[in-house]
């Protein structure tokens, strides 16, 4: 051992010193090497996101929109020149996510039949414009919106409370508008939701319905409990985006409750004879046309329920949807029940 008279003070070459110098030079290296690692996990991270996004770009700064006035979201320069109905009663759990999603839309509207759970409050305060009209028909409320409900816009997009549009769909219909002619009407299909998952086997995926028409071109008449174009339009568009429908929002016992009322509008249908079977419309390249005509057909057939539960689950590989697409087709089953027993007693009216 070295005596300490034998170094000059600060003197690096003292073993005690040297060690420590040893020391603290290991510890910042070891720092250095952390950072060097981090950063460079952090410009991999980065180049990985660039590459993920359509063109390797950085997107530019979102800011977010205000729901509850005309600060942002509904009406924005950049928005999209339609005015969205939406067909409302009792549907305060259902609003937020529909009226959220239409934020790119120039105007949104809400018509109301005199809801008692609060819908008119939570849509004004989403952001939406509240009328209110009685309720007669799916058909009458949708035409009196284009007419009396002071629409802004032109083109108008039909919404029910408990379907969501995507906005890859509204985008569509960004792109797509300012070719389309007054005439013509823009068909949606439906993506059937249950418990979050997509039916895309059970619910006979993609079904389409008339949701996006001129406020000058056409109308609605309705047809069992819901509604179908009074006459063919002049083009048909058939957009490639889906809405998203969530059809048992409210729970199993709301579902049969509206589904007892389906069923008594939809005996008054075929006992009226308006459900007439045309054999040429089962073979029309018209797929709405088809599929109106295979359904007047099934009414003629016995066993119906049955029938119904094996076309959806066995047919149309329903079974593939797993055990939401079983609950499903066993609700469709039993919906074709309904219509039976509705049949078998005197119609009723006044569905909603």
């Amino acid at each position: 051992r070295h005596r300490p008279s034998e170094y000059a003070a600060g003197d690096c070459t003292h073993p005690d010193r040297r060690g420590r110098l040893g020391l603290r030079r290991g510890l910042c290296a070891s720092r250095r090497g952390n950072r060097r690692r981090r950063r460079g996990r952090c410009a991999r991270r980065r180049a990985a996101r660039c590459a993920a996004r359509p063109g390797g770009r950085r997107p530019s700064r979102e800011i977010p929109a205000h729901a509850g006035g005309p600060e942002g979201g509904i009406g924005m320069a950049d928005s999209i020149p339609i005015s969205a109905v939406v067909l409302a009663h009792n549907e305060a759990d259902n609003l937020p996510r529909c009226l959220r999603a239409l934020g790119a839309c120039a105007e949104v509207v809400v018509v109301d039949d005199g809801s008692t759970d609060g819908s008119p409050r939570i849509a004004s305060e989403c952001g939406a414009r509240v009328v209110v009209h009685p309720f007669v028909s799916f058909a009458d409320q949708r035409n009196w919106a284009m007419d009396f409900a002071g629409l802004k816009q032109d083109w108008v997009l039909h919404l029910d409370a408990d379907e969501v549009m995507t906005p890859a769909a509204l985008e569509e219909i960004r792109r797509r508008l300012p070719a389309m002619a007054t005439a013509s009407a823009g068909f949606l299909a439906r993506k059937v939701m249950l418990e979050e998952k997509w039916l895309r086997y059970s619910a006979d995926y993609p079904v389409y319905v008339p949701r996006l028409l001129h406020r000058r071109g056409g109308r609605y008449v309705r047809r069992g409990h819901g509604d179908v174009l009074a006459a063919p339009p002049a083009a048909s568009v058939f957009l490639e985006e889906p809405l998203l429908h969530y059809n048992f929002s409210k729970g199993w016992p709301e579902w049969r409750a509206r589904h007892l009322r389906y069923a008594e509008a939809e005996a008054a249908r075929i006992r009226s004879g308006a459900a007439q079977v045309s054999f040429r419309a089962l073979i029309s390249a018209d797929r709405l046309a088809r599929r109106a005509a295979w359904r007047a057909l099934s009414y003629r057939l016995p066993g119906r329920p049955v029938l119904r539960f094996l076309y959806a689950y066995v047919f149309r590989l329903g079974f593939l949807d797993g055990w939401p697409g079983l609950r499903f087709c066993l609700a469709m089953a039993e919906y074709e029940t309904m219509i039976n027993a509705a049949l078998r007693k005197p119609a009723e009216s006044g569905i909603q």
